[in-house]
């Protein structure tokens, strides 16, 4: 509720995304979509401004992950794969949960402008994400030089304190 009304205030303004990290581990899904939209609506905020971030490793069944997030996605959200690249973000889920973005974590952007192995993994990224249609969005972006490298090799959007840091609702 908080996000969503601080969000419309900016939404007229510059068109951006809202991201929003959702722990949808306990739920069918259902009553989250339905509460997100009529939040949405209150405070006129477009679901195609509003990117649902799940952390996919909280899920075993990856087949419900995908049916939830195929609910968002009918209802207009935009769906984000978080911390691609570490961890549980396995590629094997990309064909099932079908992301609108592809979030590399920050692990591979940290001294990302220095370091070609990790240059390599994050083209690698982009071209995956080209590929399936996804934006990318490097995490943790803290200095101008991953800023710069990161969009030298494709990331569509930057996320990290070189950015913004984070803000209370105004």
């Amino acid at each position: 509720e908080n996000a969503l009304a601080a969000f419309s205030r900016f939404l007229a303004a510059s068109g951006p995304l809202l991201f929003l990290n959702l722990n949808l581990a306990a739920s069918d899904g259902e009553d989250d979509v339905a509460s997100l939209l009529e939040t949405a609506r209150r405070w006129s905020v477009p679901p195609q401004s509003v990117v649902v971030e799940v952390l996919e490793s909280r899920f075993d069944d990856t087949q419900r992950l995908a049916a939830i997030l195929s609910r968002f996605r009918e209802q207009g959200f935009l769906v984000a794969l978080d911390d691609v690249g570490v961890g549980h973000s396995n590629l094997d889920r990309i064909p099932l949960i079908k992301p609108d973005l592809l979030k590399i974590d920050r692990d591979l952007v940290r001294d990302v402008d220095l370091d070609h192995y990790r240059q390599g993994v994050f083209k690698a990224l982009v071209y995956l994400g080209r590929r399936i249609g996804a934006l990318i969005v490097a995490e943790g972006v803290e200095t101008e030089p991953q800023a710069m490298m990161a969009l030298e090799l494709g990331a569509d959007l930057l996320q990290g304190y070189y950015v913004g840091r984070p803000q209370p609702p105004q």
